[in-house]
């Protein structure tokens, strides 16, 4: 069976009735269209108990897999649709897990170019995505969007633009990817760049048409089109906005410092009046720009780290004397290698070398066995590790910093859907201590949040490596 659900235990927040139920998160349309047409209400993840009845949703990814579909006609072989109240990195780690799943579950079936081919529908979009014709679904939102825009506006885009729109948005429908929003639309050109400069090109040749002659290089007209910066500061900001990652937006600011100047400053002010009614974007705006005000004063590495710090990282970089950002680009300590080293800091001993650390070991046959335990658990060593999981266990490896506990979070989570816990106990109880220190030593997310789940990962360990065994 290609279908996959978890049982998951809850209690009647009613009656206290404790009772299990099936959350699907991988759904084969050819086996089980009863499922697809729960997805389709959004009924999938609903939660009743048996004596009081309905008690909500539970937020959970989804998968489906459509092995009928029809590429002529815009459909996807697989579709993604993410939690509602998760991060970018946690739904990309959540859909690694659940494709590996799915292929395993095909076997020989499975097709490796359909990664390539994975549509990301938000929840409330799923039932336009599984129509008959995405396509023509996708047109009638266009139409019903510029019907609303027109009433109130009374604008409408010049034809050439439309034009250029339309062909641009049939091109990546038929090649699997599902448009039904603004937002989409920018998700699919980042991850296409060619087709996002061939937007450009042909937008750009549209205004030209539409620009009378006279008019002046400062007017609107004109504006984003400077010598300066081909691409526009507008589009430029919006890439700034839309970046997934602070390490992604730092990269876009260092290759393009035009973004520190003060007329980026007075788009964000423009931006902030306009969206006055809307206090999630009033927050997101004005995060962004004092963080571009603070690069402007500070430089952008150090803009940067102290974003991604926070209140508690400072303060940890201020009691060692290191600047943010050099804190932050500080290797993390394996948690092995920490726990023996609070151990000799409690006898007193100090270590600032590895010769130190072998000289006060050699009489500590303890602590040493206890630190070859650990590393060999990080590395896998002594562990039978599956072909698919090895190149995941020698990332893990290289990724040692505090910007990278999102990545291996991600990473755990992938090689967890491909370890059985019933063949190789060992490495799925080392993967979930992992998976539990990312989370522990991660700067991304709520702290609470990141520490219940901690938790949660080095009980699921524990049940393997129990004091006896």
């Amino acid at each position: 069976m290609h279908s996959y659900a978890q049982q998951s235990d809850f209690t009647c927040p009613q009656c206290g009735r404790a009772f299990a139920a099936e959350l699907w998160l991988i759904v084969d349309a050819g086996a089980r269209p009863d499922l697809i047409e729960r997805a389709r209400t959004h009924d999938l993840h609903a939660v009743a108990c048996p004596a009081c009845g309905p008690l909500g949703r539970v937020d959970a990814p989804l998968l489906l897999y459509l092995p009928g579909h029809d590429p002529a006609r815009g459909q996807p072989p697989l579709i993604f649709s993410p939690a509602q109240q998760t991060s970018a990195d946690e739904d990309q780690a959540q859909a690694n897990g659940l494709l590996a799943e799915l292929a395993q579950r095909l076997g020989d079936a499975w097709q490796e170019d359909w990664l390539a081919q994975v549509a990301v529908v938000r929840r409330d979009l799923l039932p336009a995505a599984l129509s008959d014709d995405p396509a023509a679904a996708l047109r009638e939102l266009l139409n019903a969007e510029n019907e609303t825009e027109n009433e109130t506006e009374d604008e409408e885009l010049p034809p050439a633009m439309a034009a250029a729109l339309l062909s641009l948005v049939e091109t990546l429908v038929a090649e699997g990817a599902t448009i039904q929003s603004q937002e989409d639309l920018e998700a699919a050109l980042a991850a296409r760049p060619d087709l996002q400069a061939r937007l450009e090109a042909a937008l750009q040749e549209a205004m030209d048409a539409e620009t009378p002659p006279d008019d002046p290089p400062g007017s609107c007209a004109a504006s984003g089109r400077g010598n300066e910066d081909p691409a526009g500061l507008p589009d430029l900001l919006n890439r700034f906005l839309a970046a997934e990652t602070w390490d992604e937006s730092q990269r876009l600011v260092e290759e393009h410092p035009e973004l520190l100047r003060e007329e980026a400053d007075a788009l964000f002010t423009a931006a902030l009046v306009e969206n006055a009614a809307n206090p999630d974007a009033v927050q997101m705006l004005t995060v962004h720009r004092d963080l571009l005000r603070r690069g402007r004063a500070a430089g952008i590495a150090r803009a940067f780290a102290e974003q991604v710090l926070g209140a508690d990282g400072l303060a940890a970089a201020a009691r060692q004397g290191l600047a943010p950002e050099a804190f932050l680009a500080q290797p993390q300590l394996p948690p092995a290698l920490r726990e023996v080293l609070a151990a000799l800091a409690a006898e007193g001993v100090e270590i600032h070398s590895q010769e130190d650390l072998d000289a006060a070991l050699a009489s500590r046959p303890a602590l040493r066995a206890r630190l070859a335990q650990g590393t060999d658990a990080q590395s896998g060593a002594g562990m039978e590790i599956p072909p698919a999981v090895q190149p995941l266990i020698a990332e893990l490896g290289q990724l040692t910093r505090r910007t990278d506990m999102p990545r291996r979070i991600g990473i755990c989570r992938q090689a967890l859907a491909l370890v059985d816990r019933s063949a190789h106990p060992r490495l799925w109880a080392a993967l979930q201590g992992e998976l539990a220190n990312g989370y522990g030593q991660s700067l991304q997310g709520d702290r609470a949040e990141n520490i219940e789940r901690a938790i949660e990962g080095y009980g699921q360990a524990l049940q393997v490596m129990t004091r006896q065994a």
